[in-house]
């Protein structure tokens, strides 16, 4: 604490407290204090004036003399009845040849506590230097209410002191304004005027039974102010200096809001609003060097909060809801496939009858004897001895005796065996659930830090709140960003409902039908569930305190969700050559470091090309990958083989023909989709990183299943009615998910009172737009896992030799 806060709490002005502080030395030296004090004082004259309001006093001081204006503080007894039981007085001092040399010093001396002031009034824009100050000549005190709680009807009286060290006389002007405003209710609105020396407080006293009220601030200007909730106790702390030592506070720009709740202030409070001496605390580096003459036009409002009843009654209609719907939908998802499952086992039966009649095999196109191409037409036979985990890379094409058979089949790509494959695929889910345990653990102890900070220090700044509706409950100062986030979980353990459920049924059909539709990835569809369950988890703790420093907490299972829904769907018809859990979740681990650096670093160019480089690399990586069906190695030798095919296909006329056009096509497509967002990475480089990446990412996803879905169509395979009402349901919500995620409601990347800008009153009472983008997000991913996961259902009863692989 400073030494002038030191002097306001002994009632000292500074010229007051050295003599004070010499008499004091010079009495424990001579030990005779009665007459040096009298000495010191003899020549001081004090004027005694009984002040009224609404009335100019313009007088002048010296160091010889002192005035002392004695202040009625009076209860307005016409208003007893009524809220409004107390006026406050505004005592405003200017002084236009005051000088820093020998500055005019104001004290007030009330019941309840002193304050003191000098003129110039000093503000600083740097506190660490001097220079960087500013100093009105007009400065404003609004006294503390002493009467405040007393009921009591008494007078009281407060009393101003101006005094001076100059020799030479210094002209002031005093005014004492009554406030008759002062008390605010609910439904009512204030309008003002404030500067650095000119703050303003006003007080709320609670009238009626509510949980809860909304303190809603808005200004035109973009000057930075904060605005405080202080304990109806006196001294009220109304400077830039001492605003923290009490309550909660904010810093506005022209938006802002505070939910106060009853429990913590049952008297009521104080709301007090100082303008700073810079905007740097509003406006990250800002260039705004002017402090002369800042003055800012604010006007609040108090609403009515919502009631203990109204948490009830949201909380119970949301978890009601979401169970009833996965309850719902369970039922419904277990009828459907119990008749698939019936439907099924009437066609394989039938196909088994088949197989078992001399010319079924060759009606099946599962001929004894098989063709076999390799890239220049030559024949040769079936290696039916080969390892399940190698692929003959000779091998381009095989064609069987029946027209029907595809180029390349699924059976060339699933030589692995059921085993290795399912022992593959869990291996995601394994590694998925030790990333979220050693993931979760730390993040889940800072945000929960973090509020316990909020409340402690009362800096409402630490956290990124939509304050215009943000529900306090106990400890958790945003309950209903917290609570929208259950849908995630309810809807990620269902589709591990299903998942389980389908594999239970369908396990006894796959023993004796192995050979028939898509292999499954049980592992990787639970993995997808437990991503969506750990995205619940970690947006409701990143919503506990969110911020600057924890965005990432909130999107690291989006990244996951998008890179597995990709592998799944490349693992569809490449079982044998899709990209193991380890390198995926090795991926995963530099994506999430490149949030990091982005989040940090995102301003800087280089980190942009860099990354642009890495992302367009791996887009051409990838797209070989797929055309050539993973069969591509990078190794010493690419070069020469490149040569080789180049100069082959020169030789037979087919350089610019390639041999799979669908799929060259649909990868071009991707691959300019993906230059574009580079192009605009790049150019915007002033954007939120990891938004960026998330754009990416679902860009991609999108395009793949396009792709998927687009030749799946060209090959005349059908989509299930299930299929297509799960894919126009994704669609729909995900487009209204959209809708509310773009008109968002905080910006974690800009500063504080920036992001309050973006503050939105609820539209449901309850919630806002980003508690709707919760809860549409869930039921989209949700549903486009079950797009997913019924996809290929068409083929559950197709050998796979008839499967084509693109």
């Amino acid at each position: 604490m400073s030494q002038n806060k030191h002097l306001r709490v002994l009632g000292l002005d500074r010229c007051g407290s050295m003599k004070l502080i010499v008499a004091i030395i010079s009495c424990l030296l001579i030990q005779s204090c009665e007459p040096k004090l009298l000495r010191m004082f003899q020549d001081l004259r004090t004027n005694v004036i009984r002040a009224e309001y609404n009335q100019t006093y313009e007088y002048k001081v010296d160091s010889k003399n002192q005035f002392l204006f004695i202040i009625e503080e009076n209860i307005d007894l016409k208003h007893l009845q009524s809220s409004t039981l107390f006026t406050a007085s505004r005592v405003v001092v200017e002084s236009e040849n005051a000088t820093l040399q020998k500055p005019l010093t104001v004290v007030i001396r009330q019941k309840s506590g002193v304050i003191s002031w000098q003129i110039p009034a000093r503000v600083d824009e740097n506190p660490n230097f001097y220079r960087d100050a500013h100093y009105y000549k007009k400065t404003s005190k609004l006294l503390c209410p002493s009467a405040y709680g007393d009921l009591k009807l008494e007078e009281k009286y407060a009393t101003l002191t101006i005094s001076t060290e100059s020799a030479d006389a210094t002209d002031f002007k005093l005014n004492l304004v009554k406030m008759k405003d002062f008390d605010i209710g609910i439904g009512e609105n204030r309008t003002f005027n404030i500067t650095p020396a000119e703050s303003n407080f006003y007080s709320y006293r609670p009238d009626e039974d509510h949980s809860t009220v909304l303190i809603e601030v808005n200004s035109d200007s973009l000057t930075c102010m904060t605005i405080s909730i202080q304990k109806p106790l006196c001294p009220v702390f109304d400077s830039e200096e001492d605003i923290h030592y009490d309550g909660y506070r904010q810093t506005v720009s022209t938006r802002g809001g505070l939910t106060v709740s009853s429990d913590n202030y049952p008297d009521g409070f104080f709301i007090v609003f100082v303008l700073n001496a810079d905007d740097s605390s509003c406006i990250r580096n800002s260039s705004n060097k002017d402090i002369n003459n800042r003055s800012k036009l604010v006007s609040f409002n108090i609403q009515k909060g919502i009631s203990k009843k109204d948490y009830a009654i949201a909380s119970l209609i949301t978890v009601v809801s979401l169970m009833l719907f996965c309850a719902a939908f369970f039922a419904m998802t277990i009828l459907c496939k119990f008749h698939d499952f019936r439907a099924f086992q009437r066609r394989t039966s039938t196909s088994s009858r088949r197989e078992s009649d001399p010319a079924g095999p060759e009606e099946m196109g599962i001929a004894g004897s098989n063709e076999v191409a390799t890239s220049n037409g030559a024949g040769g036979g079936e290696d039916n001895n080969a390892q399940d985990d190698e692929i003959d890379t000779a091998v381009t094409v095989r064609t069987s005796l029946s027209s029907k058979r595809p180029k390349l089949a699924v059976t060339e790509l699933s030589k692995k065996g059921s085993r290795k494959i399912h022992q593959d695929s869990w291996l995601f889910m394994y590694y998925l659930l030790t990333v979220a345990i050693f993931y979760a653990a730390p993040v889940i102890q800072l945000v929960v830090t973090d509020q316990i900070m909020l409340h402690v220090t009362g800096n409402q700044d630490l956290c990124y709140y939509n304050f215009l509706c943000s529900h306090p409950l106990m400890s958790l100062s945003d309950f209903n960003h917290v609570l929208s986030n259950l849908g995630y979980v309810m809807l990620g353990l269902l589709f591990m409902t299903i998942v389980y459920t389908r594999q239970r049924k369908n396990a006894n059909l796959l023993l004796m039908h192995r050979e028939y539709g898509i292999p499954p990835h049980y592992g990787l569809y639970y993995a997808m569930g437990f991503a969506l369950v750990m995205e619940g988890i970690m947006s409701g703790s990143y919503h506990v305190c969110p911020s600057h420093s924890t965005f990432q907490f909130d999107t690291s299972f989006m990244y996951i969700m998008a890179v597995l829904s990709i592998v799944k769907i490349y693992q569809n018809r490449h079982p044998d050559v899709n990209a193991e859990a380890p390198t995926i979740f090795g991926i995963l681990s530099i994506t999430i470091l490149f949030v990091i650096i982005g989040v940090l670093k995102g301003d800087v160019i280089y980190f942009w090309i860099i990354f642009s480089i890495i992302h367009l690399g791996l887009c051409i990586f990838l797209s070989v990958q797929i055309y050539y069906v993973g069969r591509c190695k990078f190794d010493k030798t690419i070069f020469r083989r490149m040569a080789a095919s180049v100069k082959n296909d020169v030789s037979r006329r087919r350089l610019f023909r390639p041999l799979h056009w669908k799929r060259f096509f649909l990868l071009i497509v991707g691959n300019l989709c993906n230059f574009g967002l580079a192009i605009y990475g790049n150019v915007n480089i002033k954007q939120d990183f990891a938004k960026y990446l998330l754009t990416i990412l679902l860009l991609n996803l999108l395009l793949y299943m396009l792709f998927y879905t687009t030749l799946k169509i060209h090959y005349k395979e059908k989509i299930l009615l299930q299929t297509k009402v799960y894919i126009v349901i994704a669609m729909l919500t995900w487009a209204a998910a959209m809708y509310f995620f773009l008109n968002k409601t905080t910006s974690w990347s800009k500063t504080p009172a920036q992001s309050r800008t973006y503050n939105q009153a609820c539209v449901l009472k309850f919630y806002d737009f980003h508690d709707i983008w919760h809860i549409l997000s869930a039921i989209s991913m949700f549903f486009s896992f079950m797009m997913l996961l019924t996809l290929d259902d068409d083929l559950i009863n197709t050998h796979r030799s008839l499967i084509p692989v693109f």
